[in-house]
């Protein structure tokens, strides 16, 4: 018999989604974890979880974003009773020990309080503490929403389609005089195994990235511009430069690993 878990219910969007995401979704659902699914990429697979109990299975029918698909998940849930969101991309590799670490070092009253509007969790060796850090800038997957902080910012910007929506969110929430945390040490948590990583070297140092196609590479360039000028237009200084840094790290990336041979 399956023990049932007592975690916190979790969002994805869905677009183009693997096998294995959508068994991701099913493997934890029979465990009684609760989900929120946008699909933006409808089919006759995909449209099957709308059947599974503990699935809040919601799509228009078309792609449209991961802003507005954000938003419309955190404000499903906040209305449907729920006080905490945690979000995965669909290739992002979890289990119930992740599951079960997040739900035990969370306490949304008291983040509630200090006005976290989200907690980003880091995996194993990385940060291995259970306290909070407040940081500038965190990725949407892996974060832990909290509803009621993310509803008075009104949710999501959806204006930003895929890039930059989280960043966005980051800066707003500094500008609105709220924070953003994360904690470390999270088990068997993985970002890159199921994207297509690729290892490479650059003097010694070892780093990881994937190749971006061209017109993802004009989507990151322009939603970096908008974060800038958005940056400077509210006085986030330390933003802009951070901004300018992590674009320039990216780019650098696309240009090595197209130079040194690798594929998409």
């Amino acid at each position: 018999m399956i023990k049932p878990s007592k975690c916190n219910p979790i969002a994805i969007v869905l677009y183009n989604p693997s096998l294995q995401s959508i068994g991701r979704i099913l493997e934890h659902s029979e465990r009684s974890v609760k989900f929120y699914i946008f699909d933006n990429s409808p089919n006759d697979i995909s449209r099957k979880l709308s059947q599974i109990d503990n699935v809040t299975y919601i799509t228009s029918g078309d792609n449209i974003g991961l802003g507005l698909s954000l938003k419309i998940l955190c404000s499903t849930a906040y209305y449907c009773g729920e006080e905490g969101l945690l979000f995965f991309d669909q290739d992002t590799v979890f289990c119930m020990n992740t599951l079960d670490f997040i739900s035990a070092t969370i306490n949304i009253n008291s983040l509630k309080r200090e006005k976290y509007i989200l907690i980003n969790y880091l995996s194993s060796g990385i940060n291995k503490n259970v306290l909070v850090n407040d940081i500038p800038l965190a990725i949407n997957s892996c974060s832990f929403f909290i509803l009621e902080n993310l509803h008075e910012l009104n949710w999501h910007n959806s204006s930003y389609y895929v890039d930059g929506v989280d960043y966005e969110l980051c800066i707003r929430s500094s500008i609105m005089g709220y924070k953003i945390g994360s904690i470390g040490g999270a088990p068997n948590l993985d970002h890159e195994i199921e994207q297509g990583a690729v290892e490479y070297s650059i003097f010694g140092n070892k780093k990881k990235s994937r190749i971006y196609p061209f017109y993802r590479i004009k989507d990151i360039v322009i939603s970096s511009i908008r974060l800038e000028l958005y940056s400077i237009l509210n006085f986030q200084f330390k933003y802009s430069i951070l901004i300018i840094k992590i674009l320039l790290k990216f780019l650098a990336s696309q240009v090595y690993l197209r130079v040194g041979g690798y594929k998409i």
